[in-house]
């Protein structure tokens, strides 16, 4: 394994309460050729002090103090800034295993991939302050080639909309050349809607292998008091669509033409992460909250007469389902809906 410098980039806003702890993971890291950006923005209470301190003490650690404007918005700075071979993104509030970026950077370099994804652990937080972490989900495992792009939909559409290796940036380790090369960057959203999901999907448009584990390196800590603590049981649709139309100019912007003729795909899925658990009978009503309508039948309506596409993509019965929920979100038709109300016993 060589000794590539790392980039780890953790933006930082009024978490005293678990600065300290997250920061002594990074620096006791056992791989040692990093550099740390602590990028605080805007914090009220004593996380820059902290940072500061942590800063005197090491000098591999850099702090930037800025102006709010928000995780996505600070994370680009911390890739403006970053100058490793290897780029990291770490939330100040969670925790890192000790081995996360030495497992990370041989997992990476022993397969020559563009990018390593590990699982997690999801921490709840009791009232007593003790910690309890949960095992909830595995990844699809494997080594992935996708030098054509319709692999590339096929692992967007079967794996990554699946959750079948993460949404987030926080579980993976991402070449700084392909980011910077291609100027991937966060979309800033108001309100924050899946930052992580938009960069992740940019990122994935431009590699040719990806290696993914379950072996857990990241501990998640859930909080009622945070922002995605608070806003779980809220339906946004109309935010992942605006999220669609985010990437969907992204890809013509890439003159990316196979992934652009077949987004329809990417779009319905999108769409159907925020509805999965809505009642049948009540999505139509959801839909009708979408703001840019235009835009949303537009996808929509691409889809149509596209059933064998969905299903050489993803299989006989997804494609026959989300094929379904396409035509159904779009004009509502009876036959589809008692179709989908079978498909989806």
């Amino acid at each position: 394994m060589s000794d590539a410098l790392v980039s780890i980039i953790i933006p930082i806003y009024n978490v005293e309460k678990y600065l300290r702890e997250s920061l002594e993971r990074v620096v006791n890291q056992t791989y040692k050729n990093l550099e740390i950006i602590l990028l605080n923005d805007g914090s009220t209470d004593s996380s820059l002090d902290i940072c500061n301190d942590y800063k005197a003490q090491d000098n591999r650690i850099k702090v930037i103090d800025k102006v709010n404007s928000g995780q996505g918005d600070t994370r680009n700075k911390g890739i403006e800034m970053a100058t490793g071979k290897y780029i990291y993104f770490a939330d100040s509030d969670d925790l890192i295993d000790y081995e996360l970026i030495e497992t990370a950077v041989a997992g990476i370099e022993e397969k020559e991939s563009d990018i390593y994804i590990f699982n997690y652990y999801h921490v709840y937080e009791k009232e007593d302050g003790q910690r309890k972490n949960v095992e909830e989900r595995e990844f699809i495992e494997g080594s992935y080639r996708l030098d054509l792009d319709k692999d590339k939909l096929k692992f967007i559409t079967n794996n990554y909309l699946n959750y079948g290796c993460g949404f987030e940036v926080w579980d993976r380790l991402y070449r700084a050349d392909i980011i910077k090369d291609n100027s991937i960057r966060f979309p800033v959203f108001k309100p924050v809607i899946a930052e992580d999901v938009c960069f992740n999907l940019f990122y994935l448009l431009h590699v040719n292998k990806i290696e993914v584990t379950n072996k857990r390196l990241y501990y998640y800590l859930y909080r009622t008091d945070s922002s995605m603590g608070a806003d779980r049981s809220v339906i946004r649709v109309n935010q992942y669509n605006r999220l669609s139309k985010c990437l969907y100019e992204y890809v013509q912007s890439i003159n990316n033409l196979y992934i652009k003729n077949n987004y329809y795909m990417i779009h319905i899925l999108l769409l159907y992460h925020e509805l999965m658990n809505v009642r049948l009978d009540d999505m139509r009503n959801e839909i009708g909250t979408v703001e840019d309508n235009e835009y949303n039948n537009s996808r929509l309506s691409e889809s149509r007469g596209k059933i064998f596409r969905f299903i050489s993509t993803m299989g006989l019965m997804r494609g026959i389902k989300y094929y379904l929920f396409s035509g159904y979100y779009y004009n509502g038709n009876r036959l589809k809906y008692y179709l989908l109300r079978f498909l989806c016993k």
